[in-house]
């Protein structure tokens, strides 16, 4: 249905009967101006006119051979005969009837028919309504059928009459924002033939839509310090749910982060931010944050506060402690650095990503970044995310494990094996494969110590060093192993206690996988297996064999 604007004066005595006023010296009025909905059947409608100058009246359209006007011009009042004619045809036909007079706009009455057969035509009055409310008129014709309808959206809109011809709607005044409903005519018996009509009702003046933003209220914020950035805000009539932006810029035009939320409030973990800072290598940096509406057509009675933020990263400790072959250093981005000054080959840790599951974390209590290793198809996958240390063409590397070396690695496992008896091995820090060393948690036949902590290497069989601790899933180890070539030994330390002892007779085996593995086990295949579900926050090795004294010295540097 075309809509139309009524810009005068005159007009609008028309459609409030005025019929005493003048505007440039004629006055014109049209009884009824309702909208007309007809049935095939066709009808014959009169309308009153009231002049005192020249009119003329005639039917808009595509093809308005089905209309006839008597009479179609004329001077002062007159009785006009409109005639729309049977409809055969199975197609629904529009037009318009045009009241023009010397002087005036014109007035536009709609014309609808439906076509031949089940069928139904609705016009109405208006579709916007002002929020002081009114009435709505549907003029409905159908071809005898009876018709019924449903009010979908906001519960504003009340029936105050319906007849065979007629639906008369009420929407009370208007408090609050823009009110929209669907109204849908169809008829009973054909539920299928439909017609649908939105209405809209605009919200009240001076209705406020506003956002406050809530915590974080102070100015500086150390990363270090809480593992959720949590931001939180009050609303006033805003729907649509909420966009958090921060940006380095106060002008919210160099995003940062961008997260949607239909709630009052978002957390973001902080390292997040703190991999923002460490991209660009900085300490510390000055953010700015917002809250805006999600729906951009929501347009608030104010601008929402722009507040400012001094990020900083977390302390991180420097204690290499002289691990000479490794020294991983992990990174708010998952990388991991050798910094153990071992480069000769071009030492580098590559890290593998299969399911891309793994996260960094910032370990505040022993103030260093970690990993948490997550497989999607758990402790026994090969399609894990790890890390790869290569030293298959490097002979050097080689001499040094076998002729003593020493394994540190600080670990917290997040499965409860005091619980459960898994029937593999879950490795986190190995150099196995037909041989090698490293770290692991045995598997429920492990005579020695099903389930425990355990560091093995390969000298001319298997030599297990189980500390007989049972991980629960909770707790931080730090651990040692050493394998003393000198004393034909294999030690294992855990907090700088000593676990066990074993002798290792014969020479080190070298593995059929010539390569490090954290976060699994280091497999012959070049993949990893016998997957880690847990935290790495150090992993070091060293070109000798640690004393009793060196290794408790490790723990009492590291110890919170």
């Amino acid at each position: 249905m075309k809509k139309r604007h009524i810009l005068s004066i005159a007009l609008a005595c028309l459609l409030f009967a005025c019929d005493d006023d003048k505007v440039a010296g004629t006055s014109f009025t049209v009884t009824p101006l309702d909208a007309i909905a007809v049935n095939s059947n066709g009808k014959t409608q009169t309308f009153e006119i009231k002049s005192d100058g020249r009119w003329q009246i005639k039917a808009i359209g595509a093809n308005t051979s089905w209309i006839q006007i008597a009479p179609s011009t004329g001077f002062n009042n007159a009785t006009v005969t409109v005639i729309i004619d049977k409809n055969t045809s199975v197609s629904n036909r529009v037009a318009e009837l045009s009241f023009v007079t010397d002087g005036l706009e014109k007035v536009f009455v709609p014309v609808q028919q439906t076509g031949y057969g089940p069928n139904i035509v609705v016009n109405a009055s208006a579709t916007q309504l002002p929020e002081e409310g009114g009435v709505i008129d549907f003029q409905i014709a159908t071809n005898g059928d009876n018709w019924e309808y449903a009010i979908t959206g906001d519960n504003w809109l009340q029936q105050k009459e319906k007849t065979p011809g007629l639906l008369r709607i009420y929407a009370p005044i208007n408090k609050g924002r823009e009110k929209v409903a669907t109204i849908t005519f169809k008829l009973s018996d054909y539920p299928t033939i439909t017609q649908t009509l939105e209405i809209v009702q605009v919200e009240a003046a001076g209705y406020a839509k506003t956002i406050t933003l809530g915590a974080p209220t102070d100015t500086e914020i150390n990363l270090g310090n809480q593992d959720l950035i949590s931001f939180d805000w009050t609303s006033t009539n805003v729907e649509g749910g909420y966009v958090l932006k921060i940006s380095s810029s106060s002008d919210m035009t160099n995003a940062i982060l961008e997260e949607q939320t239909d709630n009052l409030s978002f957390s973001t973990p902080s390292i997040e931010l703190d991999k923002i800072l460490y991209a660009s290598n900085l300490q510390n940096m000055t953010v700015y944050w917002t809250v805006i509406p999600k729906d951009a057509s929501v347009e608030l009675t104010a601008a929402t506060e722009i507040r400012t933020l001094n990020l900083i990263r977390p302390e991180v400790v420097s204690d290499h402690a002289g691990a000479d072959l490794l020294d991983a250093v992990f990174a708010p981005d998952t990388t991991a650095t050798d910094v153990s000054g071992y480069n000769t080959t071009g030492h580098t840790i590559q890290r593998i990503f299969n399911d891309k599951k793994i996260r960094a974390a910032y370990n505040k209590t022993f103030k260093r970044y970690e990993l948490i290793f997550n497989p999607k198809n758990g402790q026994n996958a090969s399609d894990a995310d790890y890390f790869k240390i290569d030293y298959a063409t490097d002979q050097n590397f080689k001499d040094k494990l076998a002729d003593g070396h020493t394994f540190e690695v600080i670990v917290k496992p997040e499965f409860d094996f005091t619980a459960a008896s898994p029937s593999y091995e879950t490795k986190f820090f190995s150099t196995h494969g037909a041989g090698g060393a490293g770290f692991l948690v045995t598997n429920a036949s492990q005579g020695t110590g099903p389930n425990s902590l355990a560091y093995i290497i390969n000298s001319g069989g298997w030599r297990w060093a189980n500390t007989q601790i049972k991980p629960d899933g909770k707790t931080y180890y730090h651990l040692v192993g050493v394998y003393d070539k000198a004393t034909a030994k294999l030690r294992v330390y855990s907090d700088g206690v000593m676990k066990s002892e074993v002798d290792a007779p014969n020479n080190y085996t070298q593995p059929n996988a010539l390569w490090v593995c954290i976060g699994g086990d280091a497999e012959t295949s070049g993949v990893a297996a016998g997957c880690f579900i847990g935290r790495i926050a150090l992993a070091r090795i060293y070109d000798k064999a640690l004393t009793d004294t060196e290794a408790k010295a490790l723990w009492d540097k590291i110890k919170p």
